[in-house]
């Protein structure tokens, strides 16, 4: 588990670090740790089966809104500002600590207030974070042994290792060659595909080389800068007042 952590999280944690998003998408749950146990799903379903896939699927999912991975992403993202800002990393690792020790304390201890209070159906978020219906879903037939991957999959994870070697090396010989390993993650992995960030990458793509191109570096830096920012503020903003509407809505039905 230690080591599919490590691979899995410190290579999407890079992704996330050069474009922001989780390229990376590790949709196994953790069943490929647990294929080195039970190549296929126990009849019946034993406890110990159920709780390796719940541990695994807590520990190492496909998101950084799930488990320890999204602690990781904000560190490292807080120490990214910091840079910016000009804080000292003492202080940014001090901070991120306390977080990291109170945040889980008070998340826990409010979904369990939350759930005695008002009812633990009226908050699906809840009870789908608990991951016991992520693991309903490999009590399926056939579900444990193709999942991540549909067996065999050996070949399938050599040919990407190469397609990314290639890509790689064309895009650090070449300067002209646009494709690059990230860039092909984003294309054909799970989340890019269903939330179209290839679309948007391409598109950011397009305007960025058509202002560098038309404008120069002083259109880029004048016009193209702070329009993505705006975008970008605008974009949280709206997250933001949505989820207070959405927490006053809960308490205060209108």
């Amino acid at each position: 588990m230690p080591i599919i952590a490590f691979v899995a999280w410190i290579a999407s944690l890079r992704i996330f670090g050069l474009i922001g998003f989780n390229a990376v998408t590790y949709g196994g749950y953790g069943t490929g740790f647990v294929w080195l146990i039970w190549p296929v799903r126990p009849d019946p379903p034993t406890p110990e089966w159920f709780w390796a896939m719940l541990m695994n699927r807590t520990f190492l999912t496909d998101g950084f809104g799930y488990g320890w991975p999204g602690v990781m992403t904000a560190a490292f993202s807080g120490f990214k500002m910091g840079s910016f800002t000009g804080t000292s990393n003492r202080v940014i690792f001090k901070t991120v600590l306390v977080s990291s020790i109170v945040a889980p304390l008070v998340a826990v201890t409010t979904m369990i207030w939350l759930c005695y209070s008002f009812g633990g159906m009226k908050f699906a978020t809840f009870i789908t974070d608990v991951n016991t219906d992520i693991v309903a879903r490999f009590i399926n037939p056939g579900a444990h042994e193709n999942w991540p991957a549909a067996q065999p999959w050996v070949a399938h994870a050599i040919a990407g290792i190469l397609v990314v070697g290639l890509l790689s090396y064309l895009h650090t010989r070449f300067l002209w060659f646009p494709m690059g390993p990230v860039g092909f993650l984003m294309a054909t992995t799970g989340h890019t595909l269903l939330e179209g960030v290839w679309t948007m990458g391409l598109v950011a793509w397009i305007a960025k080389t058509l202002t560098l191109r038309i404008g120069g570096s002083k259109a880029y830096e004048e016009y193209g800068v702070p329009l993505v920012s705006g975008v970008i503020a605008g974009t949280i903003a709206a997250i933001f007042l949505g989820g207070l509407i959405g927490v006053i809505r809960f308490f205060v039905p209108f």
